[in-house]
């Protein structure tokens, strides 16, 4: 662990993570000694959800202040080897607020809660019948985006903020899939998370979207013969089929135990 002129952070608290769809799991914490040097172990029974789950952990690390303030993290490192180097480097003197300066951040998702990655975010300055262009950017894997703009940027220069819209918008058109409503007098950060429907997904029935999320799980397994027994024990046949795959797929149990979607 290295401050941004190469000097070793000691005595700082670092922590690991196992990183889900819609949560983190914390594998073990740690603090570095006087070189910086930091080592946290773990067992594949913290991040492996079934018996069937393969490979490593999506691995995050992350450091953390005096007032337990993340201060830095590492990217993700996906399906992570028994052993791994993870060298993170803190900023020595995090630069001052620029009052000119303004952040909208956030993820947007599909209507399964899973990530939208690839839309594109556009943020806009609406005034009284006019909007203006702040800025705009595609959502990586996770459904992220972060969009900053600057004071200069207003419709009206005088405006000591904007107010402010997010939109989400696909390929396949140029209508927004969706939009947050008017943020007035946004702050220095906002956070604006979208659901967001994909035109293709509008068309789809139910059904159709069902089976496009169950068919990797299910394999050879019909829908009709999903369970969901009162306990789940797999030796005795015994099966909590709804509660595992709402869990994966985002969908409601009502929904999935539907026999005439």
């Amino acid at each position: 662990m290295f401050q941004s002129n190469r000097t070793p952070i000691n005595s700082i608290r670092v922590r690991a993570f196992d990183h889900n769809l819609r949560s983190e799991d914390l594998l073990g914490e740690t603090t570095t000694n006087q070189d910086g040097y930091y080592e946290i172990r773990y067992s594949a029974e913290q991040f492996r959800r079934s018996d069937n789950e393969r490979g490593g952990a999506d691995l995050i690390v992350r450091v953390y202040d005096t007032q337990d303030q993340v201060i830095a993290t590492s990217p993700t490192v996906n399906n992570a080897k028994t052993e791994e180097t993870i060298d993170i480097v803190v900023q020595a003197q995090p630069p001052k607020p620029d009052p000119d300066q303004f952040l909208v951040r956030e993820t947007f998702h599909q209507f399964n809660d899973k990530p939208f990655a690839g839309a594109i975010a556009r943020a806009f300055d609406r005034d009284f019948r006019h909007e203006q262009l702040l800025g705009e950017k595609t959502t990586d894997r996770t459904g992220y985006y972060e969009i900053s703009y600057t004071r200069a940027q207003f419709s009206r220069a005088e405006k000591d903020s904007a107010n402010l819209i997010v939109r989400v918008y696909g390929e396949a058109t140029g209508q927004p899939l969706a939009a947050s409503d008017i943020i007035f007098n946004a702050k220095s950060i906002e956070v604006v998370d979208l659901a967001v429907i994909r035109e293709e997904d509008r068309t789809r029935s139910l059904y159709e979207r069902l089976l496009l999320e169950l068919r990797p799980l299910l394999g050879e397994q019909a829908i009709g013969d999903l369970r969901e027994d009162t306990q789940e024990n797999l030796a005795e046949g015994q099966y909590k089929d709804i509660t595992f795959l709402a869990g994966e797929t985002g969908f409601d149990k009502a929904t999935l135990a539907r026999k005439d979607v």
